[in-house]
């Protein structure tokens, strides 16, 4: 894949070419994407549309796959990480699957204690946060400036198909809330970690331009939820509807780590919209 970076003085006059498969870093971020929406299309083939195991799947595809390996091909664990990696992520599985179960007290209890053990192993291994793009020193004002309308530009569209279509949006329940939180920090901290915190601040340290991690984030988050769609009835207009979300998705956060180079910022527009979308009844 043969794109142009903009002259910059870093560079020499002009345009020059760039093959991005030569990059290590874009590399390994097309592998861990692919491999897991390879690894979701198997299992949701084996699971109908609307069963809960269909969320299990997905946190656990995160859990066991995408930020292990990402993990492993940034250095690996130390023996104390990974034994608190393995209870962060015992504890979440089986807080999930007890909320899916119908035990929303054993749920409130295996929750905090994953969150404990990431915290644990994030002491000790600081890196893996660090490297994801977590712990940039970025002005929190700064951050929330970009949030609220970045975040309103998301809902928006789907408050509109909502309304048009007649879907009820309804209070989902703390709980119920408490758990989302918890699966959309796992599963779209760790996708837009390694989107934004990893491959789009190469390409802009290569000084290609927006464009670029716009459209390359577009399709990689795309290919990342077109599993989900597996087994719906209308599945192409599906797949029409889900790409278009990405897009707006990708260009509107695109924009806001283009200008405040902070991953906590997707992170939370994300979540924002994700918590919405979550409250429709669909």
């Amino acid at each position: 894949m043969d794109l142009r970076m903009e002259a910059t003085d870093k560079y020499y006059p002009g345009f020059r070419k760039f093959n991005l498969f030569s990059d290590a870093v874009f590399r390994r971020v097309v592998v861990l994407v692919i491999g897991g929406a390879i690894i979701d299309s198997v299992c949701n083939y084996f699971i109908p549309y609307h069963a809960p195991e269909r969320e299990l799947v997905g946190s656990f595809r995160t859990l066991i796959y995408l930020l292990p390996v990402y993990i492993m091909l940034s250095g690996g664990f130390n023996p104390r990480a990974l034994v608190y990696y393995v209870l962060f992520a015992l504890m979440f599985g089986a807080g999930q699957a007890a909320s899916i179960y119908g035990s929303p007290l054993m749920s409130a209890l295996f929750f905090p204690a994953a969150a404990a053990c990431f915290w644990l192993f994030h002491k000790n291994s600081r890196s893996t946060l660090a490297s994801l793009g977590f712990l940039e020193n970025i002005s929190f004002l700064k951050e929330i400036v970009f949030i609220i309308p970045a975040s309103a530009i998301l809902i928006y569209p789907s408050y509109a198909a909502f309304s048009i279509n007649h879907t009820e949006l309804r209070f989902l329940g703390y709980d119920h809330y408490f758990k989302l939180l918890f699966i959309g920090l796992l599963t779209y901290g760790t996708l837009f970690g390694i989107l934004y915190g990893v491959l789009t601040r190469r390409l802009l340290e290569l000084r290609f331009q927006i464009v670029v991690p716009v459209v390359l984030n577009t399709l990689l988050h795309f290919s990342f939820w077109l599993p989900a769609i597996i087994g719906y009835e209308q599945s192409l207009k599906s797949v029409f509807a889900v790409f278009m979300s990405c897009l707006l998705a990708q260009f509107t956060m695109s924009m806001a780590y283009y200008y405040t180079r902070s991953v906590r910022v997707v992170i939370l527009i994300y979540l924002i919209y994700y918590l919405f979308y979550k409250s429709a009844a669909l």
